[in-house]
């Protein structure tokens, strides 16, 4: 009889399949949730280090992101130049810059650095974004000076010194003249510089020539103890009148006068008696003003910082007639024969002379004689 044959063989075999399904699936079951909890440990893990990356993302580029953004729109419109071309090339190299600092920064970071490490590179040219904005609003208030000092003659109050500073002058100049030559760069120390190209004289390295240059960032320092410019400022000796009598009456500069008095008494009648009074003295005035003591004098009048300013309001406008050519509307061409009288303005500066601090000095010495020399009564 065959094994088939046998009801337990047969049941024996049936049994130990049903063991053997049973441990296929049990291992098949434990295999799968071995699999799946693999599978969502990987799932965790990534989730985790998108978020550790996302924030790592967003504490590497975050600030300077932001940074960069609000000083790109804030300087919309910047130094409000009238023409269009000028102010879009202006505002392009605004935002080059910052662009340029942003892949500087990306370029110096590296995967392998430490969170700590990337926070020093993006607090540096986090930082450099903020010099950028600091030297863009410097920059902007000294213009504003400049063109609320267009109009002025020379030696009117508040008109800018052309000798003080004369390379900002001139980019001022560049900007109005819409010459679209001025380039702002930043500097390997970190700050930046503004210059003039010179569009006649081609660079051997490509581009142009600069013909004129500045280190903004430096100027911007500078500007906060001794200002954007110098300005004409007239010269007031209000403030020494006191003193200046003083030494008068104590004979520095003047000479002591006696007088019969003049006027009535209540009663109407004549005053009797004499009365003392004080003249300015010419020759000692001018021996006292040779000494250290009236050299002093003179230089506590003015702020040695403005001594420019002070000298330039010290000149004079002269205005001239001269002929000039009618022009003819239809050819453009001058008409012969045909003139028309026009006033040139020209400013002369104090006695023609050029600015030094021992002609001002002097000047403040004519000034003081002119105003004393005439005050006969001081008592």
């Amino acid at each position: 009889m065959g094994a088939y044959d046998n009801p337990q063989m047969i049941q024996t075999y049936a049994d130990q399949m049903a063991k053997n399904i049973t441990t296929f699936y049990q291992g098949a079951v434990g295999a799968a949730n071995t699999l799946k909890a693999a599978h969502e440990q990987k799932v965790k893990k990534a989730e985790k280090d998108l978020k550790e990356a996302e924030k790592k993302e967003a504490d590497t580029y975050g600030g300077i992101d932001s940074a960069i953004a609000k000083l790109e729109n804030d300087s919309k419109g910047f130094l409000g130049l009238t023409d269009e071309r000028e102010a879009a090339d202006l505002q392009k190299q605004i935002k080059a810059n910052l662009q340029l600092i942003r892949s500087k920064m990306d370029a110096e970071i590296t995967d392998d650095m430490s969170l700590r490490e990337i926070n020093q590179v993006k607090s540096k040219y986090i930082a450099q974004v903020g010099t950028f904005k600091e030297d863009l609003d410097n920059l902007a208030a000294a213009y504003q000076e400049w063109n609320d000092s267009k109009g002025l003659k020379p030696n009117q109050e508040g008109a800018i010194v052309a000798s003080y500073n004369p390379e900002m002058i001139s980019i001022f100049k560049a900007f109005d003249d819409d010459k679209y030559n001025v380039r702002i760069i930043p500097r390997p120390d970190g700050g930046f510089e503004i210059s003039e190209l010179d569009f006649n004289k081609p660079s051997q390295a490509g581009g142009y020539e600069v013909s004129n240059s500045l280190n903004l960032t430096d100027w911007r320092r500078k500007s906060k103890t001794d200002g954007y410019f110098q300005n004409a400022t007239k010269l007031d000796l209000k403030d020494i009148e006191d003193d200046t009598e003083d030494l008068i009456k104590d004979g520095t500069f003047g000479t002591k006068m006696t007088r019969p008095k003049i006027g009535t008494d209540a009663q109407g009648k004549p005053l009797k008696g004499t009365e003392t009074y004080y003249v300015f003295d010419q020759a000692k005035f001018d021996k006292w003003k040779k000494t250290p003591a009236g050299q002093q004098y003179a230089n506590s009048l003015v702020d040695s910082k403005n001594a420019r300013g002070y000298w330039q309001a010290l000149g004079s406008i002269e205005s001239n007639l001269r002929s000039v050519p009618q022009i003819d509307p239809a050819t453009g061409m001058p008409k012969k024969g045909y003139t028309t009288p026009q006033t040139i303005e020209t400013f002369k500066s104090y006695k023609g002379q050029e600015f030094s601090p021992e002609n001002l000095q002097n000047a403040i010495f004519d000034i003081m004689a002119d105003k004393y020399s005439q005050a006969t009564n001081i008592q």
